[in-house]
């Protein structure tokens, strides 16, 4: 059989498709119940409702056929996809898109074919709603409309499910990441702590913890506002950012103190250079606030792995106690 072509807007069509992330998803018995009564309906011994992927028709309910996937070079519903509002084949031996398909000269012999494209709400064909059998035949204008509504039913089931799968990633982030901020909270810290602890130990390699702390930073709240001094957070945050690597990781510990993580580092040299140069990067400028501006300098204590401590509290533990005799060694006390 002749290849469907792919759409003009195969790109978008393929980011829709991740974004349902429907192929990863287990067996769901509603879209089964969907299959099960378009075949009832349309009185075929099979129904089918396939995406098609780059590569493959990826069928994930079915109703009379035990047939998972097929390449997308021998899906009916490709062509199906294209074709639309609705592809009626009263003998698929005789088209010319389908007469040579495994499906048809092979099991589970095709010859009446039916299918309405499951179109999302930007117009995009992801896959089709499909009913078959091994005779020739015809839809009535009832079967029509109903295989018609069902595809429509099957939109509005991913687009659920897409719903559902969105708000359960903000809900995550909220609850790893600071809102100030958008880095990484205490939680999901302490988390990337323990692993890069843990990846140090496997390989035998060397990490690093920052702990920072900003100097009189009560200041800038009772002299600015509270709003102000969230400003200059979320900019101490996006300065932290450029300053490391992808590899690293910057968390807002709480209030003015934020830590990063130093993974695999070769010397404690290169942890001491890093803690210099994010010391330059914090007070060697100064944060603008509406017309004002304000600086702002830093405390920051260094622990390194294995020599300052081998797990997560101890680590922690040393880089708390670097800071504090950097600031008092900063204020003279």
């Amino acid at each position: 059989m002749p290849a469907a072509q792919r759409p003009a807007n195969e790109a978008d069509r393929q980011r829709a498709l991740e974004s349902y992330r429907v192929f990863d998803m287990q067996a769901d018995p509603v879209y089964d119940n969907i299959v099960r009564l378009a075949a009832e309906l349309c009185e075929t011994p099979i129904a089918v409702l396939s995406l098609v992927d780059r590569d493959r028709q990826w069928i994930f309910a079915r109703h009379g056929l035990d047939i998972d996937e097929t390449p997308s070079a021998h899906a009916l519903c490709a062509h199906a996809m294209l074709d639309g509002p609705l592809t009626e084949t009263p003998g698929a031996r005789d088209d010319e898109r389908f007469f040579d398909s495994p499906l048809v000269t092979g099991y589970p012999g095709i010859r009446f074919y039916a299918a309405v494209p499951i179109t999302n709400r930007e117009g995009l064909n992801l896959g089709a709603l499909c009913v078959a059998a091994p005779e020739p035949g015809r839809l009535s204008p009832f079967q029509r409309s109903a295989l018609n509504q069902l595809a429509h039913t099957v939109v509005l089931l991913l687009e659920s499910r897409q719903a559902m799968c969105e708000q359960a990633r903000q809900l995550r982030h909220l609850a790893t990441h600071d809102e100030l901020t958008a880095l990484p909270n205490r939680v999901l810290g302490t988390d990337r702590l323990q692993t890069a602890v843990a990846r140090a130990h496997r390989n035998g390699t060397t990490m690093a913890l920052l702990f920072i702390d900003l100097d009189d930073f009560k200041i800038v709240n009772d002299s600015y506002g509270h709003a102000a001094g969230d400003e200059v957070l979320a900019e101490i945050g996006r300065r932290l950012i450029a300053s490391t690597r992808e590899t690293d990781t910057v968390t807002r510990w709480g209030g003015d103190e934020f830590l990063v993580i130093l993974s695999d580092i070769t010397h404690r040299d290169d942890a001491e250079s890093k803690r210099a140069h994010l010391l330059e990067v914090l007070g060697s400028s100064s944060y603008p606030i509406g017309s004002s501006a304000v600086s702002v300098s830093a405390s920051i204590g260094l622990a390194v792995y294995p020599d300052d401590g081998k797990d997560e509290p101890a680590l922690l533990n040393h880089a708390d106690m670097a800071m504090y005799q950097t600031k008092r060694a900063r204020s003279g006390g």
